[in-house]
């Protein structure tokens, strides 16, 4: 797996952080082909660019969901299959993607929304398994949390 336009692109109105092959951190402000290269643009102050080869996202890990539910209350999802009820787990599985679990304890798991899908991205979770393939950040490691600033 290699990190894509398709990882980043739907990051960009929430902020995402970005640290270059330098170990400098910026917010990602744009992605775009540049011939057959992708390239994404972080900190227009600085007028930061690299090839998406030599950036990865810092991103928090799908296990952590379980602590913005409990520090900003119930998240329902409004997928048809279990509308309503309350999401309290996220995994990433590989072949399926992200899959949610509900409060039921039936057993109930559903693919999340497109709502669902921009809830965990603005709060940059690792919908996609980048964290484990060595593709990206874990927020949890860094000396400074650059979310927190």
């Amino acid at each position: 797996m290699n990190l894509t336009i398709e990882h980043l692109a739907p990051r960009l109105p929430y902020g995402l952080k970005l640290q270059n092959k330098f170990g400098e951190i910026g917010t990602l402000n744009g992605v775009y082909n540049e011939g057959e290269e992708p390239i994404s643009m972080f900190d227009v102050v600085k007028g930061a660019s690299g090839k998406l080869e030599d950036v990865k996202p810092i991103l928090r890990p799908l296990s952590i969901i379980h602590s913005f539910i409990n520090h900003t209350g119930s998240w329902r999802s409004i997928a048809a299959s279990c509308e309503g009820r309350y999401i309290v787990d996220a995994q990433y599985d590989e072949s399926a993607g992200v899959v949610l679990s509900v409060e039921d304890g039936n057993g109930c798991s559903l693919q999340p929304s497109i709502d669902d899908y921009k809830v965990l991205y603005k709060l940059h979770l690792d919908t996609d398994g980048l964290i484990e393939a060595g593709l990206a950040i874990d927020v949890s490691t860094l000396d400074v949390n650059p979310y927190a600033q």
